[in-house]
């Protein structure tokens, strides 16, 4: 057996595992606060996008959320799951081991991003992809340092301060920084330098934070014998996160070389508007992300195991599903405030939509295999995802523009979100909660058919149109409500009150 199949023979030891219930209220607790803290966050992003739309329209919005896809990417290949090292760990030591691997990581992925950009800018006259890209370039390294320093504080238990300085800080420097480039007059590309800037404040002030932890600590990959271990696991599992990350990236490529930048645009404004839905769900699971690597690796804690996942999805769905179906009864007003060019995405809304809500009924299904020592099977379904992603948007990108694009993408989360709900039964013998997510679906599906059979006005204005959608969100949330069983409504106590 390799020593990926086998997560035993990682330098990564579990630590003791508390008791269960000296555990839970605590994590309901910070759940709930990461919970809350990352919907202020999706908040401050929307208004970033939307600031970036209204003040430099269409066309530059397109390629500014092209490089900023690309800026992603490119942060989750040069983390080289120095996060993922240190969550593993059973000391602080690999404390040091995670911060060396994402800042090499984070340069070298830099650097690919910039020569990206190059490639991308060829032949054209158009200098503003080129002066994208450089920016993103430079905003990745110091975002993936985040990752490594962002786990050490989870590793102290120090929730609130990560809530406050990892999720919130980075986009409300970002929109400060937007905020006053605008009302100076600057140029598109000042948005652009808000990520810098943006990380660039969250990791100092993190390093602040951590500074006892990092004084003692030697800067280097692993300790003396595990340099093979460490970095055989850190490339598996950090490519197959940046390969997930690179479908939106693919998908916007795709848009804007089948399309214009216009069209890649329009897009990225669905996209970044339905993977709010994705912030909030990983920020209420990040807690619980320590758990997994003890958990999985004691058979005799199988039961605490599952009931935790079934916790975590039962939550997210709580949120996310009525939050969804007030997206798509909204979009054409959420849309509109974008900017009128932007109307003409309003059915991609409801397309995506279909496959955030999957991916919020399968949760931390995606953190299993890499907290498991199994990141080669993440890295294959992230694969097999992008290339159905870059494939289909351009076969379909051709024939039906950016809706085919939408399809595409939504099609391959869909079904990479099955495949990884296969595995961890297969492996873990864990399962997501069917009946909770059943009547999900039936409440979310039900509330945007009935609105659909509704006579409504076409010709509603932003304002009706809006208050239809909080309307929606309102009546799939009762809908649910109504047909919950009594430890699915005990998921919505502790979302709501932070106790379990």
């Amino acid at each position: 057996m390799g020593l990926l199949e086998n997560p035993s023979l990682l330098p990564f030891r579990p630590v003791p595992v508390p008791s269960p219930r000296s555990e839970r209220a605590s994590l309901a607790s910070t759940a709930r606060v990461q919970f809350l803290t990352t919907a202020v966050r999706s908040a401050v992003l929307f208004v970033f996008q939307w600031l970036l739309a209204r003040a430099y329209g269409a066309n530059a919005f397109g390629v500014c959320n092209t490089a900023q896809a690309g800026m992603q990417t490119a942060t989750m290949l040069g983390r080289a799951a120095g996060d993922t090292v240190v969550l593993r760990a059973h000391d602080e030591d690999h404390l040091a081991s995670g911060t060396t691997l994402s800042l090499l990581g984070g340069v070298a992925a830099a650097v690919t991003l910039a020569a990206w950009g190059l490639y991308f800018a060829r032949g054209q006259q158009d200098v503003a992809p080129l002066i994208a890209f450089g920016l993103a370039a430079a905003a990745v390294p110091p975002a993936t340092l985040l990752f490594p320093l962002g786990a050490g504080l989870q590793r102290q238990n120090r929730f609130r301060a990560y809530a406050l300085v990892v999720t919130l800080l980075d986009p409300v420097v970002r929109l400060a920084t937007l905020g006053a480039a605008v009302m100076l007059g600057g140029p598109w590309w000042w948005g652009m330098s808000a990520f810098i800037i943006g990380a660039v404040a969250s990791l100092v002030t993190t390093i602040v934070l951590l500074r006892d932890s990092l004084r003692a600590l030697p800067a280097r990959i692993a300790a003396p014998g595990e340099h093979l271990k460490v970095i055989t696991f850190s490339s598996l599992t950090t490519v197959a996160a940046a390969l997930q990350n690179a479908m939106i990236f693919g998908a916007l490529t795709v848009a804007a070389s089948v399309g214009t930048p216009r069209d890649a645009g329009v897009l990225a404004a669905a996209i970044r508007i339905v993977t709010l839905a994705l912030w909030i769900q990983a920020a209420y699971a990040t807690p619980f992300l320590p758990r997994i690597p003890r958990l999985v690796e004691r058979p005799d804690h199988h039961d605490d195991l599952q009931a935790m996942y079934t916790s975590v999805v039962r939550s997210v769905l709580w949120f996310n599903g009525p939050f969804l179906v007030g997206l798509v009864l909204a979009a054409p007003a959420i849309l509109a405030l974008f900017g009128a060019e932007f109307v003409r995405g309003a059915v991609l809304i409801s397309v995506l939509a279909v496959g955030q809500w999957v991916n919020s009924a399968t949760a931390l299904a995606e953190d299993f295999l890499p907290l498991s020592g199994r990141s080669h099977l993440a890295l294959a379904n992230n694969l097999a995802a992008l290339a159905l992603t870059a494939v289909g948007g351009t076969v379909l990108g051709r024939h039906y523009g950016v809706l085919g694009i939408a399809w595409a993408y939504a099609g391959a989360v869909v079904l990479l979100n099955a495949v990884r709900a296969l595995q961890i039964w297969r492996l873990f013998r864990v399962s997501i909660p069917l009946t909770t997510v059943g009547r999900s679906a039936l409440a979310c599906g039900g509330t945007v058919l009935l609105a659909a059979l509704l006579p409504i006005r076409v010709d509603l204005s932003i304002a009706e149109r809006l208050i239809a959608g909080i309307a929606g969100a309102v009546v799939a949330l009762l809908a649910m409500y109504g047909i919950a069983s009594h430890s699915e409504r005990r998921a919505l106590m502790a979302l709501v009150r932070g106790v379990d």
